[in-house]
């Protein structure tokens, strides 16, 4: 049985999976499972191409229509509030970085396939911002909606926002 998000499908193996990591305050295998569901509905979502073109101050169309595949322009993130949930607490200790091993050098989260970066959200709570390859709101909006059923499924309390750039 799966649960659907837009056209993408979370088998209840991964939404168990993320149960159980929020119960154990596991968050690093969250991450990977966030991260890789999140990518994987980001492909296979077909966004609505756009026609664009050039018109004169009355609103009269002087160009030809060109068509824009992957839709309108956009970014989404997931607000996870209250700020105070150990979630939160463990993204604020590490931020954008990570050690592979003590001692070792800080990394961006993003060399491990984490496509976000997190910051304190302005409205409260703490934001995760999507960053993927695309410039694609459907394609953000598709992997944030993943991210929040499981992380809504590891008992964290957030919500998914986007605009249109």
């Amino acid at each position: 049985m799966t649960t659907e998000t837009e056209n993408f499908k979370i088998g209840w193996a991964d939404i168990e999976r993320a149960r159980l990591a929020g119960e154990a305050k596991d968050w690093e295998p969250l991450m990977d499972l966030v991260s890789r569901l999140g990518q994987q509905a980001s492909e296979e979502c077909v966004p609505v191409p756009m026609g664009v073109y050039s018109s004169d101050l009355m609103g009269k169309q002087i160009s030809p229509t060109q068509v824009v595949d992957e839709g309108v322009c956009g970014r989404a993130s997931i607000i996870i509030k209250p700020a105070t949930q150990p979630f939160v607490r463990w993204l604020k200790k590490h931020r954008d970085t990570r050690r592979d091993e003590p001692g070792e050098p800080l990394r961006d989260l993003r060399e491990f396939n984490w496509p976000f970066f997190s910051h304190k959200h302005y409205h409260g709570g703490w934001e995760l911002y999507v960053c993927l390859h695309s410039q694609s709101m459907a394609r953000h909006v598709a992997f944030a909606n993943v991210v929040l059923e499981l992380f809504k499924a590891a008992g964290l309390k957030c919500y998914v926002t986007s605009r249109m750039d």
